[in-house]
């Protein structure tokens, strides 16, 4: 038997489309669509064929795509748990999170604790000045913007593969939906 010397997980790997398919699952991807990817020509087989030959192809370049995710895991790196804390802090805020009502009126309450959040995009405050002498009532007027948390779960969504732009593989079906013909004439009709 044929022996293999051993690769160097720091490396590409030596054929071109393994190296290919590493990056995409690596990246995120599916290891289907990071087959496809890879093979472009699978993408004329059968779908469970195709989900074979990835998970084959996964086990034996399982090394590499484990060095580049432990690179990847370097603390100045944030890691997909935390992207996925941070998008869900955004979907789940409100402009009433930063607010607090009283006695005089509903105040914008953004703390040291507050400023640093992902869901905030902006926050703005101005002087409106009224009247003069003592009869003068000076007020700050503060806006807050949060970030669109439709945006926010879109991105979540992306990252859990919810939704899916894969070609379907059941058959095609085609409704017309316009007017029935009329017939043909008789003598026109094939016999």
């Amino acid at each position: 038997m044929k022996r293999q010397k051993p690769i160097d997980p720091s490396k590409p790997w030596p054929n071109p489309r393994m190296e290919i398919y590493i990056q995409a699952v690596f990246k995120g991807s599916s290891q289907h669509k990071a087959y496809l990817k890879a093979f472009p020509k699978s993408i004329h087989w059968k779908s469970a064929v195709v989900d074979v030959r990835a998970s084959e192809l996964n086990r034996k370049v399982l090394v590499r795509i484990q060095w580049l995710q432990g690179q990847a895991s370097d603390v100045s790196v944030i890691s997909v748990l935390k992207r996925k804390q941070i998008l869900s802090k955004i979907a789940e805020a409100s402009v009433s999170d930063f607010m607090t009502c009283g006695a005089d009126g509903v105040v914008v309450d953004v703390g040291p604790e507050n400023i640093r959040s992902p869901a905030l995009e902006s926050v703005k405050s101005r002087f409106l000045l009224s009247g003069e002498g003592d009869g003068r009532q000076d007020a700050m007027i503060t806006s807050v913007k949060t970030r669109n948390p439709i945006e926010a779960i879109g991105e979540l969504n992306k990252m859990e593969h919810v939704y899916s732009d894969e070609k379907p593989t059941g058959p095609l079906i085609v409704l017309n939906m316009g007017p029935t013909p009329k017939p043909l004439p008789e003598n026109l009709k094939k016999h």
